[in-house]
This record gives structure tokens, sequence and C-alpha cells, in this order.
């Protein structure tokens, strides 16, 4: 995956937001917090506190592909955990220091904890609770189709941030169900590293939210002549129950759970587990449902709003 930001300054990072990241013609929720997640790793690399434990990001604006700006401050510096807040910010924004101008606007902004990245080192208790997968499927056999229970699931060309993963969904699943599990791997091959969990986290809710749509739904829209919907997240938090291996995993399962839809805005949880059933990351999201061509219309310098 694109999207390693480079060092400006003390506190200051580029990173260039480019088109095959993007749903339409915005760059994605996941890839934007995948690119926070770098410019932590970069601020921290020589400190102790360097296992992400928390992110809560607010999508204030959507972001356009070019160049962005990442600013970070640290809130709290502490024996086992440092706090960072940072901005992203496009706009008018300079090529010198200090980046950015009086017409630049923070598009996204996050808080950041970071552990220290020694094990061990607190309480550990089991509390029985468990999720196993409705299905085990066997992983090695589901390139490129499936396994037979197991099948790939394919996204719209649109949603291109999408099209870097391969979903695998269990064809007996009912659409309709409140709780779904997905299998996926990156489409490029590869490893997911502990900096794309933020990536993972927000790249699968609209494909499991645009499940419920029946295809009696999907026919209405059409005839009704209905635009495409998009789903973009408002608010994403991401706690990390563990970390991944150094050389990271090719397979993680993903469980998503909604509780309600109801005025084009919807709840959803997402569990993030390995390919032993591990628990890695808890991830919890407001979403919000908006015409597609409303998201890609195009804003020129002028901030855009949902």
């Amino acid at each position: 995956m694109h999207g390693a930001v480079e060092k400006l300054g003390h506190g200051a990072y580029s990173a260039d937001l480019i088109s095959t990241l993007c749903i339409g013609n915005v760059p994605h929720g996941g890839f934007l917090a995948f690119v926070f997640l770098e410019a932590t790793k970069a601020y921290l690399q020589k400190e102790v506190h360097q296992n992400i434990m928390l992110g809560h990001w607010e999508f204030l604006f959507p972001t356009k592909v070019g160049r962005a700006i990442l600013l970070v401050e640290e809130v709290k510096t502490g024996k086992r955990m440092s706090v960072l807040h940072i901005k992203l910010y496009q706009g008018d924004i300079s090529e010198n220091a200090p980046w950015i101008k009086s017409s630049s606007y923070a598009a996204t902004t996050a808080y950041i904890t970071a552990e220290t990245s020694e094990i061990n080192i607190g309480v550990s208790i089991p509390t029985g609770w468990h999720s196993a997968p409705s299905s085990m499927p066997k992983l090695r056999l589901l390139p490129p189709a499936g396994d037979g229970d197991w099948q790939r699931l394919h996204v719209p060309p649109v949603a291109k941030a999408l099209q870097h993963v391969e979903f695998y969904v269990l064809s007996s699943q009912d659409p309709t169900l409140a709780t779904r599990d997905y299998w996926i791997r990156l489409a490029g091959g590869g490893n997911f590293s502990n900096a794309s969990l933020g990536f993972v986290c927000d790249v699968g809710p609209p494909v499991f939210i645009d499940s419920f749509r029946s295809a009696a739904e999907k026919t209405v829209a059409r005839s009704s002549s209905k635009r495409d919907s998009w789903y973009p997240t408002l608010v994403m938090d991401m706690q990390t129950k563990q970390q991944l291996p150094e050389m990271g995993i090719e397979w993680l399962r993903l469980r998503f759970q909604s509780k309600v839809v109801h005025n084009d805005r919807l709840d959803v949880e997402v569990l993030v587990f390995d390919e032993l059933g591990d628990l890695i990351t808890i991830s919890h999201h407001v979403v919000m449902i908006v015409d597609m061509e409303q998201k890609n219309t195009a804003r020129g310098e002028q901030k855009a709003s949902i």
C-alpha cells in the first residue's frame, strides 16, 4: 500500500493522497487512518512508546487527491504511554515551514495513544469471551474464487480503495444478518502490518452495509433513477488488543455488527481476528449514507461538507 509519510521537520510530515485509494474521487478514510499511523510510527521511532494502543479519528471534511500536511502535537508523555494529537491539512498549503496558511483547513483530526513496546508488564485475565467463525475456510484454497463454502466478493469499480483487498464471504450466510464474517487478504500480495490496521477497520463497513440491500431494493432503486449510495465514516475509534508480528500476517477475519440503521446514519462495530482466532483490534464507527454523486462532486480548493 502506498501512503508512507515524508518528514518535513519536527512534528511535520507530508503525504500523497493517491487516486487508487479513493472512493469515487475522495480518498478513503481507512487510507487516511493508515497515513496517520505511519506518521505516528515515524514520530515515535526513537521513543519507547511505539505500539499503537488507541486511535480516535474525526473525518471533518472530505479530502482530495494530492498533497496533505500532517502536524503532530504531543498531548501527554508518560511512563507507559504517549498521546499525540495529529491534524491533516489540505487547501492552500505551503512548500516551506510552517507548511500551512490561514486558508489551509484541517480535514481530518485524530488522537493516537501509543504504549511501551515491552510485553507482559500488566495484568492479563481470561474472561471466557470468544467469537468463533460460523465456518472455518481452508485459507490456502480460497484464492482466487473461494473454496465452495466461502466465495470471493467483488466490489464495484468506483470503490478503488477496496480493490486493494480480497473479500471472502460465507455463501450460505444470510445477507440481512446484523452480524457477518469476512476473511480478507491484500489483493496485491504481501502481509497486513500494524500500521495497516486503520485501513483494515474502515475498509469493510461499506461492503457490510451494502449487503443489507436486497436484490429487490436495488431493482427499485434503478427503476426510480435513485443514485447509488456510499457510506463515509464520520468518526472511528480503534483499540488494539494485540500487536501483529513484525513481518505481518496474510489473512485476517473481520466480524461486523450493526444495531440500528436510521435516518441515513448507522453504527458499525468491527472485530479483527488473526488466523488463530486471537482478537487483534476492536473498532467502532459512526457512518452516514450519502449520495455517491454528491461525494464525487468536484470541490476545487473549497472545503466540502456532508
